[in-house]
């Protein structure tokens, strides 16, 4: 049955998953989630791979250039770093 399908058969979400990842990937996605309400994170790393790595990228002088990569503000960022202990996340 899927290898004669075509995105454009498809209904909605999973038309739009087919064109980006396939036919096979949109099936297993309907599968597997069928009936349920997905919503996805704005952030797609962690919040705890988020600190660690604030933590062990910073350097003294580098608030700036953390708050840039990870897409978090300075503010957080500084608390992370003086602190040594690590606040909630904002946004999450």
């Amino acid at each position: 049955m899927v290898t004669d399908l075509k995105p454009e058969q498809l209904n909605a979400v999973y038309k739009d998953i087919a064109e980006h990842l396939g036919i096979n990937i949109a099936l297993l996605i309907f599968e597997h989630f069928k009936g349920l309400q997905v919503t996805f994170p704005t952030r797609f790393l962690s919040r705890e791979y988020i600190r660690d790595k604030i933590c062990s990228e910073y350097n003294g002088d580098n608030i700036s250039e953390l708050a840039r990569k990870y897409q978090y503000s300075g503010r957080w960022v500084r608390e992370i770093v003086s602190k040594g202990n690590h606040p909630e996340v904002p946004g999450e």
